[in-house]
């Protein structure tokens, strides 16, 4: 499992942080509902709609389905091509972060 935040739009990829200074770009098509500042959530699951057709070192070509491919950069996490994938807003995660964000900054400006 890995768990990114989402940094900005650019297009039709998602600008997301894997860890601290550590970024990749992932298309939209597979997190549709996500906006700027969610958690979300990629992991292994049994059966999904997102295919991993080859991997290629760093990168995992997807298979979204209306047959397009869309390619990522170091979120496979260990996935091999036939492996699916889903891609989950986490909310709870996303809510621990924002509060933890409003708290940092009504310290910074008491």
């Amino acid at each position: 499992m890995v768990q990114v935040i989402i940094d900005r739009f650019e297009g039709n990829m998602a600008l997301v942080e894997i860890s601290q200074s550590r970024f990749s770009k992932l298309p939209d098509i597979l997190i549709p509902d996500a906006k700027e500042g969610d958690t979300v959530t990629i992991e292994k699951a049994p059966i999904s709609q997102f295919m991993i057709c080859k991997t290629e070192g760093k990168f995992a070509y997807i298979l979204t389905p209306d047959g397009k491919y869309a390619i990522t950069k170091d979120l496979a996490d260990g996935a091999k091509a036939g492996d699916y994938l889903t891609f989950t807003v986490d909310q709870t995660a996303t809510e621990v972060r924002q509060s933890k964000i409003k708290k940092l900054m009504n310290n910074l400006f008491e």
